[in-house]
């Protein structure tokens, strides 16, 4: 019998519109809180070791900052 060759495996992909949405209910879920929230989102799927859930929460924070959205002082 012959062996099933295993597919190659893809990486998700976050594509811009989805980053939009993600950036959307984060600022309706925290509002001034929305960068900080999103930035912690990466830093734990990076913890976590999943790198493109990272890499796009990382974008979200991106682009909540452009929006104005700073990620405010806690001390």
């Amino acid at each position: 019998m012959a062996r099933a060759t295993p597919l190659p495996l893809k990486k998700p992909f976050f594509s811009e519109p989805d980053i939009v949405k993600m950036a959307d209910v984060i600022k309706s879920q925290h509002g001034t809180y929305a960068a900080m929230i999103a930035d912690f989102f990466a830093h734990e799927q990076a913890m976590l070791g999943d790198e493109v859930r990272a890499e796009a929460w990382g974008r979200v924070v991106t682009r909540l900052q452009v929006e104005g959205y700073e990620q405010p002082r806690l001390c």
